[in-house]
């Protein structure tokens, strides 16, 4: 199984997508880390129509890149932030709705960071 990673910034700019500075993240990396699950949400449809990306792949991707999210946000803040373990969990629903049969040993590695 394989996941949108070394390449979800040449994607980024073949879809002239817009990176966004949102101001609730202090630093840099939160910020470049946002926007890869973002791209990722925004563009989901484009990624699996036009650069015929698997769902399941795009899906795994969105959860990998917001897990490393909240992990730096944890780690930045030195707290748990509720709302975004939600989101977390609401990608997890749309993994298990979206996808014939999710491979959860794969989501607990990405999940850990383990890939």
């Amino acid at each position: 199984m394989e996941i949108i990673k070394g390449n979800i910034e040449t994607l980024m700019v073949e879809m002239q997508y817009e990176f966004v500075n949102k101001d609730e993240f202090s630093d840099p990396q939160s910020n470049r880390l946002y926007n890869n699950w973002r791209f990722l949400e925004e563009y989901r449809s484009q990624l699996t129509d036009v650069k015929k990306i698997p769902l399941e792949i795009v899906l795994y991707s969105k959860y990998y890149w917001f897990s490393r999210l909240v992990e730096r946000c944890r780690e930045v803040s030195g707290r748990r932030d509720g709302g975004m373990e939600d989101w977390q969990d609401r990608i997890l629903y749309e993994i298990d709705y979206s996808v014939k049969d999710p491979d959860w040993n794969f989501v607990e590695k990405l999940y850990y960071n383990m890939i």
